[in-house]
């Protein structure tokens, strides 16, 4: 099966939930885990993705303030979730704040590598408009004449 990638815009429901495409449903499954990221977007995981995931994080150094941070915002913040007989999904409250959706009505679910995203939309176009300042990265590693090689230009 070929994966989505791409934004869609989700309608958020009275009880916060959004309805999964009929695609997305499929990719994700009906037991999905939810959690912060950075930019206050929120990380969707199968829970196979979510096991590889907490595995990575598992691999942080140990009484590091740093790393304890870092594992307590993406893998501390996890939470299970059930998709519903009508395919909606409800965000717990602690990631709506998180997500700044509880007085939203439109979040955009976007697909990337081996997770989902989920953005209130007016923060996710700010992320796009900032994005285009990475057309210059994207040149260095994908063409743009210039050549990579152990990481020096050649």
């Amino acid at each position: 099966m070929t994966p989505t990638f791409g934004a869609t815009a989700h309608k958020l429901d009275f009880a916060f939930r959004i309805k999964l495409r009929e695609e997305e449903r499929r990719e994700l499954g009906n037991t999905l885990f939810m959690a912060r990221g950075f930019d206050h977007r929120l990380l969707v995981y199968t829970p196979e993705a979510w096991e590889r995931w907490l595995a990575e994080c598992e691999k942080l150094p140990r009484h590091d303030p740093q790393a304890d941070a870092l594992y307590d915002l993406l893998a501390g913040s996890g939470e299970q979730c059930e998709v519903d007989a009508q395919g909606r999904v409800r965000i717990p409250e602690a990631l709506l704040d998180w997500a700044r959706l509880k007085d939203k009505s439109v979040a955009c679910l976007v697909r990337s590598r081996d997770c989902w995203h989920i953005w209130e939309k007016e923060n996710y176009e700010a992320f796009c408009e900032r994005a285009e300042q990475l057309q210059r990265v994207m040149a260095e590693y994908f063409g743009g004449g210039r050549a990579r090689e152990g990481g020096a230009e050649a």
